[in-house]
């Protein structure tokens, strides 16, 4: 658990309840007063007795709260704010943190985790998503595994966004270009290192 000083009168009664069961414990009183569950099996039960509505409601306040406390920041707390709002149910939100997040995660090299971040945005799309925000984090997610001289899966994730491309109804014919350029790139790069039938895939 962690607030601002705004929040510290109501919050603070319960915080010494919790305490004082043994529930809680104080981690830190500066910059920020802030608490931990003294057991993970602990905060686990705390959160399943929450009903899903209750959750997700906590989960879109914790959000917002995080958006208030971070105004200037926001790209720094990304993976926090993506978590949240995607707890909440609010995928227009979501998304956008977990493309953020990938971005940072990838500016330290953390390849993984910049996957990671891509790859559950792209689950919180849908069909009914707008095929180019789609197309955008498909083409993000080929763009590391090219990184990663990882062909295929390169090739593979591109193709995806074409298809996205296509779906749009004013498409820009320069993304379909610059797709195109990457595949061929991928292709390029790692024809020694594929077999014959996705070599010849690629050639088609």
């Amino acid at each position: 658990a962690q607030r601002s000083d705004s929040l510290v009168e109501p919050v603070e009664p319960h915080l010494r309840t919790l305490e004082s069961l043994g529930l809680i414990r104080l981690l830190q009183e500066h910059p920020e007063l802030a608490y931990l569950f003294r057991h993970a099996l602990i905060q686990e039960a705390a959160y399943s007795s929450l009903t899903r509505r209750h959750r997700q409601s906590l989960h879109q306040a914790i959000g917002r709260i995080l958006e208030e406390l971070n105004p200037e920041s926001r790209d720094e707390v990304a993976d926090l704010l993506a978590y949240h709002f995607a707890a909440a149910g609010d995928t227009e939100k979501a998304v956008p943190y977990s493309h953020i997040a990938a971005e940072r995660a990838l500016s330290t090299y953390a390849y993984d985790e910049a996957i990671l971040h891509l790859r559950r945005a792209l689950d919180l799309t849908g069909s009914e998503s707008p095929p180019e925000t789609r197309s955008r984090l498909l083409e993000a997610l080929g763009d590391i595994y090219a990184l990663l001289h990882q062909g295929n899966l390169a090739i593979s994730v591109y193709q995806q966004a074409l298809a996205e491309w296509e779906r749009q109804p004013s498409a820009d014919r320069a993304d379909a270009i610059r797709l195109h350029r990457k595949v061929v790139q991928a292709g390029a790069e790692s024809k020694w290192a594929v077999d014959r039938d996705t070599l010849r895939r690629f050639n088609q």
